[in-house]
């Protein structure tokens, strides 16, 4: 059996969260999901392909729902507070303003302090605007595209123009891997 690979996560950051009825409205409409799994799970829609593309050359996934995993999209939350996610491949976050690496980042809570002081120049600053390199993320929300490998996916421009829109706020994405 396939070991799960992990996934590629969408989320507004600490802004107030979307009705996940609305935001389901929005991206059936320009085909990103497809039939329902189950509360919070879908298929991937037709467009999916054309809305994440693929880096590289022989990537495989499977679409369809089996024994093993396959590649489908959930909603995650909202929570209040945020929630921080991160997985095997997540690197010490740096800080905005000196670029240190914080390396306890392990230790800290998936509900964390909304502020986090840097070791290096003592500065605290929402969590939030630390640099992740795309490697983890805090947020309200999720949008969770499963079974997508670190890295092996970016989303096209016109998926976050979409969420933004629907939103009213900018949506960042981070691979998590468990």
């Amino acid at each position: 059996m396939k070991l799960p690979t992990g996934r590629l996560c969408f989320t507004p950051g600490s802004q107030p969260s979307v009705a996940w009825g609305k935001l389901e409205i929005q991206l059936r409409r320009i085909g990103f999901l497809g039939p329902a799994l189950s509360e919070n799970a879908y298929q991937v829609g037709e467009h999916f392909f054309h809305l994440i593309l693929f880096t590289g050359c022989a990537v495989q996934i499977s679409l369809e729902p089996t024994e093993g995993p396959f590649c489908h999209i959930r909603f995650l939350g909202p929570f209040d507070p945020p929630r921080l996610l991160r997985g095997r491949n997540s690197r010490p976050p740096r800080c905005p303003r000196c670029r240190s690496p914080y390396r306890a980042f392990s230790q800290l809570p998936a509900i964390p302090a909304p502020r986090l002081r840097c070791p290096s120049c003592a500065r605290e600053t929402p969590l939030e605007n630390w640099d992740w390199k795309h490697s983890g993320g805090l947020g309200r929300q999720f949008l969770l595209v499963e079974e997508i490998f670190p890295g092996e996916a970016v989303p096209d421009p016109k998926l976050l123009q979409a969420l933004e829109t629907l939103s009213g706020a900018p949506w960042s994405y981070f691979y998590q891997q468990d």
